[in-house]
């Protein structure tokens, strides 16, 4: 039996309907990625240029760059406004091979590899981890870190940088340069993810840039702990904080210009062809002071 006329235009109606959804829901998606891409590039910007730039190809010229990656900067840029915010990376640290004339930039890490982890990765008790933090203007560092619990209740905030331990105690931060926590030349250069109370469901980093060191803060060889009216102060700081995440898909390992940034070599910084961080904490206002926190969830 044939449709009649008005099952016809109806059928056409619901198709005319889908398709036009499909497009918007394209159009949003391409435009998530292309404000991604320009909110990294604004991050990148900060950045010094490459010394020596790459000389262009043919083929080069014809590819188009990745849009969460792409850290080159364009002519219709957006104006820098990401100088308020912060670049975080967590590691993951397992034993490197140990076969002989094997090289990998992954194990520049004496005796390990680093595997870069997305910022929802949820890791395991007995895991090994460790994170570098990028800061896209000069000022100082700060990181507390803190247990949560299932009940949404914290442990005591503690300074886990800036130590001694750390670049001789410190806690400067400018383009281009990596602290890495815990160091690299820490035995062991990383963190082992333990439960202290079987309810405890993640580890919450906070990360304070200002402007002036804070003189009144004592720092010694090991963390210290903070009061919580001194913690509580700085968490007033924490306002409309944007999180903007790169592809999973286009991360590389632990490379040899991080692993020289991190060092803190003057003749080598991250510029604006390096890796860029995993993920970005823009605070959307304006501020001499920045204060995010994150998450490092423990799974079960």
């Amino acid at each position: 039996m044939k449709p009649t006329p008005v099952f016809n235009r109806a059928l056409c109606l619901s198709v005319v309907c889908l398709v036009a959804f499909g497009w918007g829901l394209r159009a949003a998606q391409d435009d998530t990625t292309r404000d991604i891409k320009r909110k990294y590039r604004e991050f990148a910007a900060q950045r010094a240029k490459p010394t020596r730039p790459k000389a262009a190809t043919v083929s080069a010229r014809k590819k188009s760059p990745s849009p969460e990656t792409s850290s080159e900067p364009s002519p219709d840029a957006a104006p820098v406004t990401l100088a308020n915010a912060v670049g975080v990376t967590a590691w993951r640290l397992r034993p490197a091979e140990t076969r002989k004339l094997s090289h990998s930039e992954n194990t520049l890490i004496a005796g390990w590899t680093a595997e870069r982890l997305s910022s929802n990765t949820r890791l395991l008790p007995g895991d090994r981890v460790r994170f570098t933090v990028e800061v896209p203007r000069e000022g100082y560092l700060y990181v507390v870190s803190r247990e949560q619990f299932a009940d949404g209740s914290f442990g005591e905030p503690s300074l886990i940088f800036p130590t001694t331990r750390i670049r001789n105690g410190s806690n400067r931060v400018s383009p281009g340069l990596l602290v890495g926590i815990p160091a690299l030349e820490d035995n062991p250069p990383f963190f082992t993810l333990e439960r202290s109370r079987p309810d405890q469901v993640a580890e919450s980093v906070s990360i304070l840039v200002t402007p002036e060191p804070i003189s009144t803060l004592a720092i010694g060889r090991e963390p210290v702990t903070l009061t919580r009216e001194q913690f509580a102060e700085w968490r007033r700081l924490e306002t409309n904080v944007e999180k903007i995440e790169l592809a999973q898909t286009d991360t590389k390992g632990y490379t040899a210009v991080e692993h020289a940034a991190e060092r803190g070599l003057k003749t080598r910084r991250l510029t604006q062809g390096d890796p860029l961080p995993q993920t970005l904490y823009r605070l959307n206002s304006a501020n001499d002071r920045l204060f995010v926190t994150f998450p490092i969830p423990i799974s079960k």
